[in-house]
């Protein structure tokens, strides 16, 4: 682009230059001479119009490429515009979520008057097996103690294994770890719930200590049973998605997805006044 219009300045300049040499030689001469002075017109005049052709081509595209960059730099502030709306609505959108969470939480609260609940919110996943466990920021500061029961509104999430002045480390029902008595209300039949190495990476746990002839079917609703002394009873831990039979040992045994959904878990109910009654 710049060569081109280089090249055009000095065509024009040579040109102007030829064409004011001429008429200014003939000028000079006899100015009788009509017959020669109009063969010059006849042969400057062509010249002279590729010249203020050429010049004002020239000046149509230098003014061509000023609107250009007015306009690129018009649509760039409405790119920045727009990006700036996206980020806008992204946050009130994340604003009305939270909002929408804390509201749930409250209504639980709410439900369960005989339990004392603090809320805290997930501030440290541990890698690629934070769905087994995770850090919150409330702690003893709070009444917070090991071994207290952590729920959402949906369900159970798990314990409290570790305690400082002002966080808490939970450990979830996918940890391998953890073991939960529960009952199927449909049936009544009363299992344990356990995280499994080979199921956790699914966020899915393993129902044991089945009898051979249970009831349950594929759907059934696990909760909390109370039993053991761990867990407070009526909390839903999960539905069954798989029953396994083997008639050789005759064992039973069931995988179960947990209520809660750990991929989007951010804030958590724990119970500290967990007196469990067997």
């Amino acid at each position: 682009m710049k060569i081109f219009k280089n090249t055009v300045v000095i065509v024009i300049i040579v040109a102007t230059i030829l064409v004011g040499s001429v008429s200014a030689f003939f000028s000079r001469g006899n100015h009788g001479s009509n017959i020669l002075s109009n063969a010059v017109g006849i042969i400057v005049s062509p010249f002279q119009k590729i010249i203020t052709y050429i010049a004002d081509s020239v000046a149509d595209f230098n003014v061509f490429i000023w609107e250009s960059n007015g306009y690129k730099a018009q649509n760039d502030k409405l790119l920045k515009e727009v990006n700036d709306l996206k980020l806008n609505m992204k946050s009130m959108d994340e604003y009305m979520q939270e909002n929408e969470r804390l509201k749930r939480l409250l209504a639980l609260k709410e439900d369960m008057p005989q339990y004392d609940f603090v809320a805290a919110q997930i501030v440290s996943k541990s890698g690629d097996n934070w769905n087994e466990s995770f850090i919150v920021n409330r702690g003893s500061k709070y009444g917070i103690k090991k071994n207290d029961v952590v729920v959402t509104d949906f369900g159970l999430v798990g314990q409290v294994s570790e305690v400082g002045y002002t966080w808490s480390k939970i450990t979830t029902i996918l940890d391998p770890s953890s073991s939960v008595g529960v009952v199927v209300p449909r049936t009544n039949e009363a299992a344990m719930i356990e995280g499994d190495v080979l199921y956790a990476k699914d966020k899915l746990c393993k129902m044991s200590f089945l009898p051979y002839d249970n009831s349950i079917v594929i759907g059934d609703i696990a909760q909390t049973s109370g039993i053991g002394g761990m867990y407070q009873p009526g909390f839903t831990v999960g539905t069954v998605r798989e029953i396994t039979v083997n008639p050789n040992d005759k064992l039973t045994y069931a995988i179960v997805e947990p209520a809660v959904n750990f991929n989007k878990l951010k804030e958590v109910m724990i119970i500290i006044n967990g007196q469990v009654e067997e």
